[in-house]
């Protein structure tokens, strides 16, 4: 017999009890030594396994099932992405709390609650009506499914880096009052087999639980054309195992649920995924007057002058809102640490200079 076949234990088990009643019967403590071995019961004959720190018990009932987490007491409904009823929150500063609750489906999904949003994106022309209109016609997805329309719901974001893609995201979430789930897409390939699907179906359960709108960020990550991959390749693969799986998953969302989606590359997407839009947005960089109103919005406070100002429009001919904000907090910083302006920060200190 192989060295690698296994015994029945409960034979081991039997051989043990059978030596342990023979030097126990003389003394007249058989009993006692079977009920430390958990061995069969002098009444059933009954062989128990016994664990650690327990007495086995023939006559005792069946595990009981594990305890389930609390639920939402029955007649009270869970605001959507909101605490449950009585469950704990955390002042992120003084006034502003958020729901400790929210799944971030270990780690991957970063929650914008509606309450979040403190800075409202500076929209202009086209872009700024186009919005507007998405945020009605969201609000009514469920009419237009129901008279066989299609709804506005699966969204693509297009522009630059800094162009106000992630915050016009939030800032639509919140005016349909529900939390926008933030997910770089890029985050989501796993080195595994199959690891990116699963960090998908993870996210997309996550946000149907929590009733939130999913954003998935730097979408062509994975989403990119299949045209041109050589079938042998380990990677391409992969890629094209995760856009099925994306596909799949964006199928299975009721058409009334928002999905939003946001590329720097729109070119690079694949024509299946680009089939199954319903809007795409494009968020070209911000003109003189957008830039205007950015600098206006982040420097309220300090007081810049004119010319300040009228340097940092020029400077920031072609650039993003994202190069254009590091601008001017730079200026806003050398304001504060500068000498005091009348009406800035400090006006006592000019009045009594």
């Amino acid at each position: 017999m192989s060295k690698y076949a296994t015994r029945d234990p409960d034979s081991d088990l039997l051989d043990i009890i059978g030596k342990a009643k023979a030097s126990a019967e003389k003394a007249g403590t058989y009993e006692r030594a079977v009920s430390h071995l958990g061995g069969p019961s002098p009444e059933s004959g009954r062989v128990q396994q016994k664990r650690p720190g327990r007495q086995p018990d023939a006559t005792a009932p069946a595990e009981p099932a594990l305890a389930r987490a609390p639920e939402t007491p029955q007649g009270q409904k869970r605001r959507p992405g909101g605490p449950l009823p009585g469950g704990e929150v955390r002042e992120l500063r003084p006034g502003v709390t958020r729901p400790l609750h929210f799944d971030d489906a270990g780690g991957l999904v970063q929650w914008f609650p509606p309450e979040s949003l403190h800075e409202e994106p500076v929209l202009e022309g086209v872009l700024a009506e186009q919005l507007r209109t998405l945020v009605s016609e969201l609000a009514a997805a469920d009419k237009f499914v129901a008279a066989g329309i299609d709804a506005p719901t699966r969204l693509l974001f297009t522009g630059e880096p800094g162009t106000g893609k992630t915050i016009s995201a939030r800032w639509l979430a919140a005016k349909l009052g529900m939390p926008l789930a933030f997910v770089k897409a890029t985050q989501l390939v796993g080195g595994y087999l199959g690891s990116t699907e699963r960090n998908l179906g993870r996210i997309f359960d996550v946000v149907e639980k929590e009733m939130g709108i999913l954003f998935l960020d730097e979408v062509d990550g994975f989403a990119v054309k299949r045209a041109g991959f050589d079938a042998k390749d380990g990677s391409a693969q992969s890629y094209v195992a995760a856009l099925t799986c994306l596909l799949q998953l964006i199928d299975q969302v009721a058409p009334e649920r928002p999905i939003l989606m946001a590329t720097n590359c729109p070119e690079r997407l694949d024509t299946a995924l680009l089939s199954r839009l319903t809007t795409k947005v494009d968020f070209p960089l911000p003109n003189r007057a957008a830039r205007l109103r950015m600098i206006g919005q982040w420097l309220a406070k300090v007081q810049a002058t004119a010319g300040e100002i009228e340097d940092l429009l020029e400077r920031s001919e072609g650039k993003g809102g994202r190069e254009l904000r590091a601008m001017a907090m730079a200026i806003g910083r050398k304001i504060v640490m500068g000498p005091a302006r009348f009406g800035g920060l400090f006006p006592e200190e000019k009045l009594h200079a």
